[in-house]
């Protein structure tokens, strides 16, 4: 993929992300997160401040707020 696309690509999905955020649909968001890898979802969050990352992870499911905080751990020690 190019790297052109695949910015745009990015850009399209951190959209998805912030509209779903803006209606607080957290269904949404969990399906989003769900539907890519932990480190994926990771970096669409890292184009969010800190209010929304918040508001993020207390929308999504346990369980998928558990992933990410999985990965990120991993990420970190590595």
């Amino acid at each position: 993929m190019s790297e052109a696309r695949e910015n745009r690509d990015d850009h399209t999905v951190v959209e998805a992300l912030k509209e779903a955020l803006g209606a607080e649909d957290g269904a949404r968001l969990t399906a989003l997160v769900e539907s890519m890898p932990a480190p994926e979802a990771l970096r669409h969050l890292s184009h969010f401040d800190a209010e929304e990352r918040d508001r993020f992870v207390g929308l999504i499911t346990p369980e998928s707020a558990a992933r990410l905080a999985d990965e990120l751990k991993v990420e970190l020690d590595a």
